[in-house]
């Protein structure tokens, strides 16, 4: 869910940077050597980025992992009109809640039936759900599909 939360003004700095340089260049360095490797394959591929909801709306009280999370999906546009003609492929997969440990006994595990009733289908999504999407746009028959935040929320972002 991002970690750290606290107002901006009281955000630590230290938190910011680490966060930064884990979501953003960790992507980033990713997708670096990635193209690089297509590049010389000569081959089309597809590159899944991993943001969030949070890279989609405001995030209040989260200005970390909003921002990573917002710069991951601008990098994945980006990249993928760099290398659209080279038929790679670079789209984000945009998870909302997921059944994970860190949901579901972390920080906001006090939260849980508050955040769980906001969601339309009244569910968390289970990890299997998002490889399933990121297996759906590796494949061909995402073939036209290339520089989406691909929400997989439950309706969360449709709000």
């Amino acid at each position: 869910m991002g970690g750290t939360t606290a107002p901006i003004h009281e955000f630590p700095e230290d938190i910011y940077d680490r966060t930064v340089a884990i979501d953003q260049k960790g992507v980033f360095l990713c997708m670096k050597y990635e193209l690089q490797q297509f590049l010389k394959q000569g081959s089309k591929g597809s590159i899944v980025n991993m943001a969030s909801t949070a890279g989609l709306d405001a995030t209040p009280h989260m200005i970390a992992y909003s921002a990573s999370k917002h710069a991951v999906v601008g990098m994945t546009k980006t990249a993928a009109i760099e290398y659209a003609e080279k038929e790679i492929r670079v789209n984000a997969i945009c998870p909302g809640a997921i059944e994970t440990p860190e949901l579901l006994e972390g920080e906001f595990a006090k939260f849980l039936d508050q955040y769980r009733a906001n969601q339309p289908m009244k569910r968390f999504g289970k990890p299997e759900e998002v490889a399933n999407a990121a297996l759906w746009l590796c494949s061909d028959e995402s073939s036209l599909i290339t520089g989406v935040p691909f929400p997989t929320d439950g309706g969360l972002t449709a709000k």
